[in-house]
């Protein structure tokens, strides 16, 4: 993994928190932009039938994800680096499991990267800020894809 500062840490926590702070609508919009640009995506969500928007499977299904990725974020930088591995080692079972794939992971990270500019705004989504997500996202995608 390549080193994060404390200062793109720090950057990661406030605007993920920012965006959290509407886990419901936002991780919803996420998932369901997510699902209607990749519909054969949903075959990994069998608990999801019928309409997406205000459907609980898909408000619960994305709160899983955004508290995967906050628990990653908390990972980085609140323990060890060890710590951080074992939490991606336990989501690159999963995804290997489900036979998720990087071009896969790579449309949810493409997906959330733009969700945080639309919802966040250029003033907060500026260009480091943006490249300090591509990093992080990086750093997941080669510990899951090594």
């Amino acid at each position: 993994m390549s080193k994060m500062s404390g200062d793109e840490l720090a950057v990661l926590r406030r605007t993920w928190d920012i965006y959290i702070s509407d886990m419901d609508t936002n991780g919803s919009d996420a998932l369901i932009r997510l699902l209607d640009e990749n519909p054969t995506y949903r075959a990994w969500f069998p608990k999801i039938v019928g309409k997406l928007r205000d459907n609980p499977e898909v408000k619960r299904s994305s709160e899983v994800d955004f508290l995967f990725i906050s628990g990653l974020i908390n990972n980085y930088i609140e323990n060890e680096k060890s710590e951080a591995r074992k939490h991606l080692a336990k989501w690159s079972g999963c995804h290997h499991t489900s036979k998720v794939t990087s071009e896969m992971l790579g449309k949810f990270r493409d997906i959330i990267l733009d969700e945080l500019k639309i919802k966040l705004g250029p003033e907060i989504m500026n260009e480091p800020t943006s490249n300090t997500w591509a990093k992080f996202f990086q750093n997941i995608m080669a510990s899951i894809y090594h």
